[in-house]
């Protein structure tokens, strides 16, 4: 474990995180765990975790022990009562998932970060669309996708999210279109785009409203 300041980094073999851990890292407000693919954390994460990092390691983490299962949650229509509980992260401000292996099913659990402002994900190779549960993203100014090489598709609904601000796609190489729902982004200024081989920029870029910086290279 690697201590400076506010922000803590979790490397290895590490299967158990819990309470006389924390208590020791009460004002931690950044927290990167890397290559911990097993690791459990116990009660919760302290209040304070505002930036995450999940690096090859277990996106479970992101619910409390003994939480019910999100999809079941779904299933059964009592999703603001049970999943709200389950997850261990409501303030959380910031999150960098790379080079995760996320079944399709898991990705439901990041519905309830609903404070959460900049969302990075790279190098998760099999995600092949963005998860559904990132629509409840109202408050996310910032998205990066880096290198995942199987996305092909950007959703419609991302034109929902009105507070993003920027957008930063690069090597996602079998990425074809960009949704004409993009046009309704009004807050977004910067968007870049580079190294996506397959991607042919729409004409209606030009209509949004508030794009300060257009950054692109390496298309064909």
């Amino acid at each position: 474990m690697k201590q400076n300041n506010s922000s803590v980094s979790l490397e290895g073999k590490i299967n158990h995180l819990d309470s006389p851990c924390f208590s020791l890292l009460a004002r931690m407000s950044t927290l990167h765990i890397i290559k911990c693919s097993k690791m459990k954390v116990k009660p919760s994460f302290p209040s304070s975790l505002e930036s995450l990092v999940l690096a090859s390691s277990n996106m479970q983490l992101l619910l409390s022990p003994g939480s019910p299962d999100p999809l079941d949650a779904v299933a059964t229509g009592f999703c603001s009562a049970s999943t709200s509980n389950a997850l261990m992260l409501p303030f959380l401000k910031v999150l960098r998932l790379v080079r995760m292996m996320v079944p399709s099913s898991d990705w439901v659990m990041l519905q309830q970060l609903t404070a959460l402002r900049s969302l990075e994900i790279s190098s998760c190779n099999d995600l092949t669309r963005l998860p559904e549960s990132m629509q409840n993203f109202a408050s996310l100014q910032q998205l990066m996708i880096w290198n995942c090489a199987s996305l092909w598709i950007l959703p419609e609904w991302i034109g929902k999210l009105g507070s993003l601000q920027m957008i930063d796609i690069r090597r996602c190489t079998g990425l074809t279109s960009l949704p004409q729902s993009m046009v309704h982004l009004n807050s977004l200024q910067y968007l870049t785009i580079g190294y996506c081989d397959a991607l042919q920029l729409p004409e209606w870029l030009g209509k949004l409203q508030s794009l300060r910086s257009l950054d692109v290279w390496g298309l064909p």
